[in-house]
């Protein structure tokens, strides 16, 4: 798999469509990538073709309501584990490791709550916790608890909220990218409107969606996740405030805590190859 194949999709069991990415080696070690919110399967895009990626199979789905992917109404963070399940049995695997970004940790815990004899390792980057802890949202910013707040009043409030947001985001993204000289910097610029784009590919009501889960209690037990599991977390993140993962830390059975100072919420931007390392053991 010298090139990522990027916009492929399957069928789930219920009809809908799933659209997925795989970047890296065609027989390397599986393992599911899961994006923020917003995001997309182009949030790897940026580690795709490198050495980052040696020796890994690695698959990023859209979730509903994202990219390719079929919005699904009412759904919980266990019914995204159970397309990660017929996504896999489409692929031909058995056992596979899960890294989540920000939002995407809450599903990536809940792959692993809901199948602990398939997930073998879990990695968290910057990863939200259930909010009825209290203090979980000391030092998040006031636009973050506004948004939680939005979402947690009404689904349709945070979907409203979010349709000039998005236009808001691709816009400065869009400019960032004009700007960006050609190299590095023009490349990472790219990956990331790509991303943004192809998470509102559908519009913002998947975002609003998401933003409405989080808000509202989760359906499985962070303490019952009993996957090794690998955690980072920026000390100067205000997305995700580090009382959640200290929270986490603490709930999860087998969990390794690396807490960055100075580091902010997209840790992954330039972690990813110490991420991949720990959590597929190279």
């Amino acid at each position: 798999m010298t090139n990522p194949r990027v916009d492929t999709t399957f069928s789930t069991p219920d009809g809908r469509r799933l659209g997925y990415a795989e970047y890296g080696e065609a027989d390397g070690k599986p393992v599911f990538l899961f994006h923020g919110n917003p995001g997309s399967r182009y949030e790897w895009l940026r580690v795709a073709g490198s050495e980052t990626l040696r020796g890994l199979r690695a698959i990023g789905p859209d979730r509903p309501g994202f990219g390719l992917s079929d919005f699904q109404p009412r759904r919980t963070h266990l019914d995204w584990a159970k397309d990660v399940a017929a996504l896999a049995d489409h692929l031909g695997l058995d056992k596979f490791a899960v890294i989540g970004f920000s939002a995407g940790g809450a599903h990536a815990l809940a792959c692993a709550a809901a199948m602990p004899e398939r997930v073998a390792r879990l990695g968290l980057i910057s990863c939200v916790a259930p909010l009825d802890v209290p203090g979980i949202t000391e030092g998040m910013s006031w636009p973050n608890k506004r948004e939680l707040l939005l979402a947690r009043a009404s689904f349709v409030l945070a979907w409203a909220w979010m349709v000039p947001m998005a236009r808001r985001a691709l816009g400065q993204a869009r400019r960032r990218l004009a700007k960006a000289p050609d190299g590095v910097d023009r490349d990472k610029q790219d990956a990331i409107y790509r991303n943004l784009e192809e998470a509102f590919r559908q519009g913002a009501r998947g975002c609003a969606y998401e933003l409405t889960l989080r808000s509202r209690p989760w359906v499985f037990d962070v303490s019952q996740v009993s996957t090794e599991t690998h955690l980072w977390q920026g000390e100067a993140d205000d997305n995700v405030p580090p009382p959640m993962g200290h929270y986490l830390a603490k709930a999860l059975p087998k969990c390794e805590a690396h807490f960055v100072p100075g580091g902010r919420h997209a840790l992954h931007g330039r972690r990813m190859d110490e991420i991949l390392s720990a959590v597929m053991e190279r």
